[in-house]
């Protein structure tokens, strides 16, 4: 059984793809976030000019 696993375990290793950047097209976009790009970095940077976090104190992290 443990010879088993190893030749398994061996197997899924060597047959991984390696250096293939796999990325997928967005399935989503512009049904409720901009498709634009451009218009959804201007979306998400006013959502974070309208945010006021204060910390209390010095961060540490």
């Amino acid at each position: 059984m443990k010879k088993w696993l190893i030749i398994l375990s061996l197997l899924f290793i060597t047959c991984e793809n390696k250096g293939v950047e796999m990325v997928r097209e967005p399935a989503v976009a512009g049904q409720f976030y901009p498709g634009n790009p451009s218009d959804l970095k201007e979306m998400i940077q006013r959502f974070l000019d309208n945010s006021k976090i204060e910390t209390g104190g010095k961060v540490i992290g």
